[in-house]
C-alpha cells in the first residue's frame, strides 16, 4: 500500500502486488516495509520495464475508502497496470486510485499509419 498526499490531503493510493518469489529471491522480508518499499521504487524505475495500463473511473470500496478517507460514492480514477520485464514475465501488478481534481491526465496519440495507407 502506498499513499500519496498533498499538504496532508490524501490524493492517491496504490495497491501493488509483487510475486512473493521475486521478493524471496532478493532476500526481502515481508515485514520490513522500508526494504519492500525500496524494492518497489527500484523495480518501477528499472530500465526496460514496460506496462499495460487501463484507466477507468470507479467508485472505490474498502480498503481504498478507508486508506484514503474518502466516501464510497466519490468517483476516483483507477489506473490498473501489469508491469513486465520481458514478454509474458509479469513482475508486478498494481492499482492506483487517484482523486481526479488533484491530477491532470495527458494523452498523446500516435498514428502509425503512413499517409495514403
Amino acid at each position: 500500500e502506498h499513499l500519496y498526499r498533498i499538504q496532508g490531503r490524501c490524493v492517491g493510493c496504490g495497491l501493488s502486488f509483487i510475486p512473493y518469489d521475486r521478493l524471496l529471491s532478493q532476500e526481502i522480508p515481508l515485514n520490513d516495509m522500508r526494504r519492500v518499499s525500496d524494492f518497489y521504487d527500484q523495480l518501477t524505475g528499472q530500465q526496460g520495464i514496460y506496462a499495460n495500463s487501463t484507466l477507468r473511473l470507479v467508485t472505490p470500496r474498502p480498503p481504498v475508502t478507508t486508506l484514503m478517507e474518502v466516501p464510497a460514492e466519490q468517483t476516483l480514477f483507477m489506473l490498473e497496470e501489469e508491469l513486465f520485464e520481458s514478454a509474458n514475465h509479469v513482475v508486478m501488478t498494481q492499482k492506483l486510485f487517484l482523486v481526479p481534481d488533484a491530477y491532470e491526465m495527458r494523452i498523446q496519440r500516435r498514428n502509425e499509419r503512413r499517409p495514403g495507407a
